[in-house]
């Protein structure tokens, strides 16, 4: 959620989780009904194995989430600013993501 201008408004009337690696981020912003202190990619594939061990994931209907998804990445493409000569570090992390197919985070 870091970044979320309006804050108080966003998912005013749901329950909000947030992991974040950074303990003193957690609580910026928005107080979430639930934390989690911890690189986001070990619990989000922690979540998925609990969500496939426990036959949830096949009752979950994710076209409109997965819809909306697209729709934002399409209207928002990710970009970051240049800084001349300079390389900015999102784009190397971005090469070095496309050369390792992924792999750069082990």
């Amino acid at each position: 959620m870091q970044g979320t201008v309006y804050a108080e408004a966003f998912a005013s009337k749901e329950k909000t989780a947030r992991i974040d690696i950074d303990p003193a981020e957690i609580w910026k912003n928005k107080q979430p009904d639930a934390s989690i202190c911890a690189d986001v990619k070990l619990v989000l594939d922690g979540l998925n194995a609990l969500l496939k061990e426990s036959g949830i994931h096949q009752k979950l209907d994710l076209a409109g989430w997965r819809e909306e998804l697209d729709h934002q990445n399409n209207e928002y493409p990710l970009s970051y600013q240049t800084f001349g000569d300079q390389i900015p570090p999102q784009y190397a992390i971005q090469v070095l993501d496309e050369l390792t197919k992924g792999g750069a985070h082990h």
